[in-house]
């Protein structure tokens, strides 16, 4: 097998199993960045001097998911733009990635595209576009991107800077300028918040204004930035960013009439139907307004047809959907908020004609009637079982026809069915017994309107929490609950089971005894291999747990910034194409150095050379000349032990075993000016411990075991893979030995000490 078709089989298994996990806790000093005072929704700070908005809440997840803190200055773009040329902090949460601004900064990849807009009186009507503008007093904030796009050309407007677009936009409306040019979410956010309601933001988006927001640091701090475009591929991928958005942005992305429409079923008791007096009722339609009255939402409950229901979601005509089980297949169109209902769906016959199908196999041959547009309908599309299906507007509907004889089995929703025999006393009527299909029941809204989804979403989570969603379920569905069984049917039943389980464990206890020197036996042999698969287990989940983190990061960062590459092509500007290359090619070296190590990692203890025995100095000795290099150019001073002891196993294995320590110390010098590590061997009366100790930069007592797991990594921006001392501890505990860290705290050295056990050949 080829080396490269190696990495291409290994890379293929971790993506497989790449997961989403918080890294390990860094004992990393914060990271000082600084935020704006005024730029909702993305950096804000309250009325209580606490620093918040969404671009600040973003970095503090990115940071923490890297185990790092943050610490914010505050001030006005110009103030806080100044602290990060200067580097008198770190870096900034929302920055614009303008070809002005690549010469003072480095980016992540944009975590968010953004459109310029023209603010205007609601009055003017002259102004719908850039070129409108021309003849007008327009205002920026000062030092803004949208400062650079106005100064780029020639435009014939007289451009106005103030201290914040808050001011600019009070400026607007009492006449002192004639437009404002800004973002179209922060106009529309401080419009609405500073209650200025004789302004209006120009429908068209500004063509040529797009904006690619990031964090930034200063021109050439590579670390921090790494740091960030992990922690950002990180909190995107496990639904943070998903849930940051919708908390700072459904209000200015709910639709914009005042009032929201809710469509549903309107003959699906108990959940969702119309009363006598035709109005709304059942259990989702009073959640509905539960979940309106706590998030101060205005909704309309309109319920109709269930087929012509999901056209007009899909059409727009309807805002969400109170009610709906989840399918791949809907997925495709809608999206789904948390489900918190699951239903069944069952056969129903005439009772005494036939017995009622509990599977889809025993449907074959049967006249099968079902509700247009239902989830049930699907699976019968899918299993072939539609030449004698047909489809009516309700379950109602479909149950009535049944009654007449016109089909030989109805597919229904198990409770509304229920509901519907007894509101109707079909009492000729009968379930099945099994589940036919099992769907989850959310509320649900056409693709792309996630804001609206997460209100409704996070006001079911509060009743949840409350105790009112209990309420209003135990209201309308505890009628159609299983009832308890008496305690004479209990004891029946627990009869039945346990008088033939006690003849049974009697028989087994009287022949038992004669196996028992088997068993004994063959536990012991069990215990033995269970331990084994213990430990591969525990190898592959931490492989699986940990890989993810350390290879996703660098996926994530190639794909953005090929996407960033492509706009720079397009734009034909060199600069930032070179810059966009470099990203890419740096992700990928990590990508291929992670790999590397951990083919090396996957073949200890699968591939052996022969054993052979070895003298430990002449061992250390091939070590050293190995390094020599990187000795000499550190001007390390090395001390061993002349020790006869003599070594038997892999020399190869063994060997990585003293040169990851001793590379590990090189690495770590910290800033000694002479370097010195020792390395040798004590004769204690119950075992033999080797050791190598520097005088290094030295490591916290609380990392002690961390720093052994794979791509554990104290400085997430060094150059190693984070595997060296994972290589050392797998060899190690092959040959059955322990391996571990003495280290009185930074600035004071490590010693690492282990035993092999089975190498020893005295």
């Amino acid at each position: 097998m080829t080396r490269r078709l190696q990495y291409f089989l290994l890379f293929s298994m971790v993506l497989l199993t790449l997961v989403v996990i918080p890294p390990m806790v860094s004992a990393q000093p914060p990271v000082t960045s600084a935020a704006e005072i005024d730029y909702p929704p993305f950096s804000i700070v309250t009325a209580d001097g606490r620093v918040d908005g969404f671009s600040v809440e973003l970095l503090r997840a990115a940071l923490k998911a890297m185990g790092r803190d943050v610490s914010f200055h505050t001030g006005p773009w110009s103030e806080v733009r100044a602290l990060l040329e200067t580097g008198e902090i770190q870096a900034l949460p929302l920055v614009g990635r303008t070809p002005e601004r690549e010469a003072l900064f480095d980016f992540t990849f944009p975590y968010m595209t953004l459109h310029g807009a023209i603010v205007v009186r609601a009055d003017n009507s002259t102004i719908r576009t850039m070129e409108d503008l021309r003849g007008h007093k327009v205002a920026v904030m000062q030092g803004d991107n949208a400062e650079e796009f106005l100064r780029r050309e020639e435009r014939g407007i007289t451009l106005i800077t103030t201290p914040t677009f808050e001011e600019a936009l009070h400026a607007l409306s009492t006449g002192d300028y004639d437009a404002v040019v800004m973002q179209r979410l922060v106009a529309l956010r401080l419009i609405q918040e500073g209650g200025i309601p004789n302004l209006r933001v120009v429908d068209h988006p500004i063509e040529g204004f797009r904006q690619d927001f990031s964090f930034a640091v200063k021109e050439g701090d590579r670390a921090t930035l790494a740091v960030l475009n992990e922690g950002l591929a990180l909190v995107i991928a496990d639904g943070t960013y998903q849930r940051l958005h919708a908390k700072w942005f459904a209000a200015l992305q709910l639709p914009a009439r005042q009032r929201l429409i809710v469509g549903g079923d309107a003959a699906f008791p108990p959940y969702e139907y119309l009363d006598n007096r035709g109005n709304p009722t059942g259990f989702i339609s009073e959640l509905t307004r539960a979940i309106a009255t706590e998030s101060g939402l205005d909704v309309e409950i309109r319920l109709g047809s269930w087929h012509a229901v999901l056209q007009q979601l899909e059409a727009g005509e309807i805002d969400i959907i109170q009610g709906i089980f989840y399918s791949p297949e809907r997925d495709r169109i809608f999206d789904f908020g948390p489900p918190h209902l699951v239903t069944h769906y069952v056969s129903a016959v005439r009772r005494g004609e036939i017995a009622a199908p509990n599977s889809y196999e025993e449907l074959t041959g049967l006249r099968i009637i079902a509700q247009r547009g239902d989830v049930i309908v699907e699976e019968l599309r899918a299993l072939g079982l539609t030449e004698l299906l047909t489809l009516v507007d309700s379950q109602e509907e479909a149950l009535r026809e049944l009654v007449q004889g016109e089909h030989d089995c109805a597919l229904v929703a198990r409770i509304p069915a229920l509901s519907l025999i007894e509101k109707n006393a079909w009492a000729g009527l009968q379930l099945g017994r099994k589940s036919l299909l099992e769907r989850k029941y959310a509320y649900s809204v056409k693709a792309g309107q996630q804001a609206l989804l997460a209100k409704f979403s996070e006001g079911l989570q509060v009743l949840q929490a409350n105790g009112e969603y209990q309420r209003i379920q135990d209201k309308w569905l505890t009628h159609y609950r299983e009832p308890p069984h008496t305690l004479w049917v209990a004891l029946r039943y627990s009869a039945i089971v346990l008088i033939p389980l006690l003849i049974v464990l009697a028989l087994i206890t009287l022949w038992s005894w004669t196996l028992r020197r088997q068993v004994a036996k063959r536990l012991s042999e069990r215990k033995a291999a269970e331990a084994a698969l213990q430990q591969k287990n525990e190898e592959l989940e931490q492989f699986a747990y940990i890989v993810s983190h350390d290879l996703k990061s660098p996926l994530i960062t190639v794909k953005s910034f090929l996407a960033l590459l492509r706009q720079d092509i397009a734009a034909n500007h060199t600069e930032l194409i070179d810059k966009d290359m470099a990203y890419i090619q740096g992700a990928a070296d990590k990508m291929e150095r992670l790999l590397a190590a951990l083919l090396r990692l996957s073949q200890i203890g699968r591939i052996d050379n022969p054993a052979e025995t070895v003298q430990l100095k002449t061992l250390i000795d091939d070590c050293l000349a190995t390094l020599a290099g990187s000795l000499r150019q550190q001007q390390t001073a090395i001390v061993t032990d002349a020790s006869p002891l003599q070594l038997r196993g892999d020399l190869l294995q063994l060997g990585q075993i003293w040169q990851n320590l001793i590379e590990n110390a090189i690495k770590y010098r910290g800033d000694q000016p002479q370097l010195r590590i020792e390395i040798g061997v004590e004769e204690l009366e119950r075992e033999t411990v080797f050791f190598v100790c520097d005088n290094g930069m030295g490591i916290e007592p609380e990392h002690a075991e961390r720093i052994f797991r794979l791509f554990a990594q104290l400085n997430p921006g060094s150059d190693g893979t984070g595997l060296g001392l994972t290589l050392a501890k797998k060899i190690v505990e092959l040959y059955q030995g322990r391996i571990w860290l003495e280290s009185q705290g930074r600035g004071h050295g490590c010693c690492f000490r282990f035993t092999l056990p089975a190498a020893l050949s005295r």
